[in-house]
């Protein structure tokens, strides 16, 4: 016969009670939330893209670069385990969404919150678990048909031309970088022409004498072919104690002349900044029959079939070679979802839920 207290000895919690008492869990939210947190951060970090062991050890050292493709952080938001982090927070938002009993007009506003909340979390979801980036790099002139994954390389289903890759520079904002003997940091100086600037404190002074958009050299004489900042260059001054030297400096290829006669000559390299850089490409069927011509800037991307190419970088040697992220993100109108619903929610919380709590307590 059981004594009183054995009688009033409470059940052991199921493990399905544990798992949901612990996804209602306020400090188990925060704990996800930080860790999706800090996963985005070294997203932002590692660049995302096909990993390269040589590249990656090159760049990050040895125990780091192994650590990229160990983890898949140059895939972050594509590995297994940042994906059940996110399955695991919309899981926990669920929960706790459908721990309310009911719902009443009073709690729309944090229901509407939540579920935008599930909208994101499911577009990151599917774009991790079935979308696609790449890049592919095309040279002027060339055709391509396939991009480069982590799991190789895969059809675009159309075929992309480089027609032309333009540099647009800001010769307004022109500068000259002035390496002394011994310093490993630069200085800067505007390129100005006929503006002498005092470089050395023996009083050795560098002058932009005069400027060419277009270089050529036909023998000994130099001249500019166009207007246009095709080949921009300029010829510089260095007057000191030791005499004066002139040489040319060139925008396009910064180590020609950055040398002077003497060590003790500072290195000078010519730049100006760049203002824009954009792809002119052509987009082929499969049996080269033209469909389009777009212009592909870095916020202006170009569609392609179900894949949207980004501008990403291009050669800066040759200035004729263009690379292009691919992208397919299926996940994008559903987290647009979410974007408009959470606005939605909050403005139900602070103005319309006030209102509607004003008028129940005036009738009671």
């Amino acid at each position: 016969m059981s004594t009183p207290a054995e009688q009033a000895e409470p059940k052991a919690a199921s493990p399905l009670s544990r798992a949901l008492k612990l996804l209602r869990s306020v400090r188990f939210a925060i704990v996800l939330m930080a860790l999706i947190a800090a996963a985005c951060i070294v997203g932002t970090l590692v660049k995302q893209e096909p990993y390269d062991p040589a590249k990656a050890i090159a760049h990050y050292g040895r125990a780091l670069g192994l650590l990229v493709g160990l983890l898949g952080l140059h895939q972050l938001y594509h590995t297994w385990w940042f994906i059940a982090l996110l399955g695991l927070f919309a899981l926990s938002t669920t929960v706790c969404a459908l721990s309310r009993r009911r719902l009443r007009l009073h709690t729309v506003g944090s229901s509407v919150v939540h579920l935008s909340v599930l909208f994101i979390v499911a577009g990151a979801i599917v774009r991790g678990a079935v979308g696609v980036e790449g890049v592919v790099t095309i040279t002027e002139g060339q055709t391509v048909e396939e991009f480069d994954t982590d799991q190789g390389k895969l059809p675009l289903g159309l075929r992309v031309r480089l027609d032309d890759f333009r540099v647009t520079r800001r010769a307004d904002k022109a500068e000259v970088i002035v390496f002394l003997p011994g310093e490993e940091r630069g200085r800067v100086y505007p390129a100005a022409v006929g503006k002498p600037v005092t470089i050395r404190p023996d009083g050795t002074t560098l002058e932009v004498l005069q400027y060419l958009p277009h270089f050529m050299m036909d023998g000994s004489r130099v001249y500019s072919a166009s207007d246009e900042p095709v080949n921009p260059a300029i010829q510089v001054k260095l007057s000191g104690p030791g005499g004066e030297s002139k040489r040319w400096l060139f925008a396009r290829f910064p180590d020609v002349h950055s040398r002077g006669a003497s060590e003790n000559d500072p290195i000078l390299r010519y730049q100006q900044p760049v203002r824009t850089f954009e792809s002119h490409l052509t987009v082929l069927d499969p049996s080269g029959a033209e469909l389009r011509r777009a212009v592909v800037l870095v916020n202006s991307p170009l569609r392609v079939g179900r894949y949207t190419l980004y501008q990403l970088s291009y050669d800066q040697q040759t200035e004729q070679s263009s690379t292009l992220e691919v992208v397919y993100d299926p996940g994008v109108p559903i987290v647009f979802i979410g974007f408009l619903l959470m606005p939605l929610g909050i403005a139900y919380v602070f103005y319309i839920q006030p209102i509607l709590r004003r008028r129940t307590v005036g009738h009671v």
